[in-house]
């Protein structure tokens, strides 16, 4: 059963899931999600899930390079059956029907499209090494009000668990390619060749990072830290093989 749909956010950004191709991008957290969105956006149709992009400058990013913006991510009317009694609730509140939404889990995901169409799709995502990726969420986010220890202690660093709930389901991994973000662009390349999509959707730079180039992410634990992030983070970090 999938873990209810925030009633207390109207944001609805980004997942993409495409009929046209037979395909399902899962967005993790830091890991360049929003430059493969905008790239994968220029191969999608009109019946295509897209769902919108933030900043703004991200959208206008996308539309000026594919001419597709968001459409299509209202959860259908042919799935209510799978709602939750929150669900029904935020309805009834006037806070509208149920939407995708940034970095929704692949459970979440497969209500949206179906359980038959998640089957079929090829699923993948990104994954990176989590002591690499809290650094970047820590400049991304937090170091203007918390030092980097504070963040290591703080539920900020949770959004590890939520990556791994963006990529398994009932603790295990349903996406079918996994593209690693410390080689990216040979794992991007490679997804493009199995999709038969055009290798000229090249990644466009977006979401440029706070994190300052000197900030190697080996040099900023103590070992305490270390075994905070390897806590949270251990089956992403058992299933992929990452070491600090």
């Amino acid at each position: 059963m999938c873990p209810a749909w925030p009633l207390h956010s109207s944001r609805v950004e980004t997942v993409i899931a495409s009929h046209k191709h037979g395909f399902v991008f899962l967005k993790t957290l830091k890991t360049a999600g929003t430059s493969i969105e905008i790239a994968l956006s220029g191969v999608c149709g009109r019946e295509d899930i897209l769902t919108p992009l933030h900043p703004p400058a991200d959208e206008e990013a996308r539309r000026a390079r594919s001419g597709l913006g968001a459409q299509n991510f209202r959860f259908p009317v042919t799935r209510a059956s799978t709602l939750s009694g929150s669900d029904w609730k935020r309805f009834v509140l006037g806070r509208g029907w149920r939407k995708a939404y940034n970095h929704m889990s692949a459970c979440e995901v497969r209500q949206l499209i179906g359980p038959e169409r998640f089957a079929d799709y090829v699923k993948f995502a990104v994954i990176r090494n989590p002591w690499d990726a809290a650094v970047s969420h820590y400049y991304w986010l937090h170091s203007d009000t918390l030092s980097f220890d504070e963040y290591l202690r703080s539920p900020h660093l949770e959004f590890l668990t939520r990556n791994w709930e963006i990529i398994s389901i009932d603790n295990s991994v349903v996406v079918d390619h996994v593209l690693r973000f410390e080689q990216l662009s040979d794992d991007y390349s490679s997804i493009l060749r199995s999709l038969k999509l055009p290798a000229g959707a090249a990644l466009p730079h977006a979401k440029s990072s706070t994190r300052p180039a000197s900030a190697r992410y080996r040099e900023m634990y103590d070992a305490e830290g270390v075994e905070r992030v390897r806590s949270v983070a251990h089956p992403q970090i058992e299933v992929f093989g990452y070491a600090f």
